[in-house]
């Protein structure tokens, strides 16, 4: 799966979470995220508007994210923060579909460290809508994941 994902400099990380999984609650760890994290800060602090080439893969489960990360980094892709998972589902509220899937998981590989646990987040489209939950590091992939990368475009002058 691929998409452009271009954003304004000045989306709060509540409103971003809010457009990614609307009426859905999320967790406080994901909220923290926000706050804590300076690579979930995102866009807000630049002052032109960023545009990202996203690419989403789905690798086979017994494949290590590590190897991932590193096949990703040969073909000169970058692991995005959370800020960009959001916007890929405040975009595409119907990915699942999309994908021709019923339930679906779009990891950011961007950790983040909140009280000495090396955390991210991920939205999760299923049929009940879409939710946004945060992950650990270690924590254990699925046939629903599917892990983000992307590639800095230029915008016109």
């Amino acid at each position: 799966f691929s998409t452009q994902v271009m954003l304004p400099g000045t989306e709060s990380w509540e409103h971003l979470v809010t457009q990614a999984a609307p009426m859905r609650c999320c967790s406080q760890r994901v909220l923290a995220l926000g706050k804590s994290c300076p690579m979930c800060l995102g866009p807000q602090t630049a002052s032109r508007e960023m545009c990202y080439d996203i690419l989403a893969i789905k690798p086979a489960m017994v494949v290590e994210t590590n190897l991932t990360i590193g096949w990703g980094e040969r073909s000169g892709l970058q692991k995005l923060s959370p800020w960009w998972t959001l916007s890929v589902a405040a975009r595409h509220p119907d990915l699942n579909n999309i994908l021709g899937e019923v339930a679906v998981q779009l990891l950011s590989l961007y950790m983040c460290t909140i009280g000495g646990e090396r955390i991210s987040c991920k939205v999760m489209w299923g049929k009940n809508g879409r939710r946004v939950y945060s992950y650990f590091e270690n924590q254990p992939r699925t046939d629903k994941d599917w892990l983000m990368f992307g590639k800095p475009v230029q915008l016109p002058q």
